[in-house]
């Protein structure tokens, strides 16, 4: 049961590193410090931390977004 909760938080911590990586390259102060407190809160270390900063790196689904991004111009949302 515990390995079965420390992949759930392994998880939970890629994917918001993930939708943090998706809205912008670069983290802001605020994001670095939340994902800070939800390393604590999940018990993600130093090493695991570097692990999914690796994987994130080679995610397809990531790499396409990125790569679509920069292709198409900027439009307003709210029009």
């Amino acid at each position: 049961m515990d390995e079965f909760v420390c992949q759930l938080e392994k998880e939970a911590y890629y994917y918001v590193l993930r939708a943090f990586r998706i809205q912008s390259k670069d983290l802001s102060w605020e994001k670095e410090a939340v994902l800070t407190n939800l390393r604590e809160e999940l018990r993600i270390s130093n090493d695991v931390h570097r692990e999914l900063l690796r994987t994130l790196t080679s995610d397809e689904t990531l790499n396409h977004l990125n790569n679509f991004n920069r292709t198409e111009p900027p439009r307003n949302m709210y029009k």
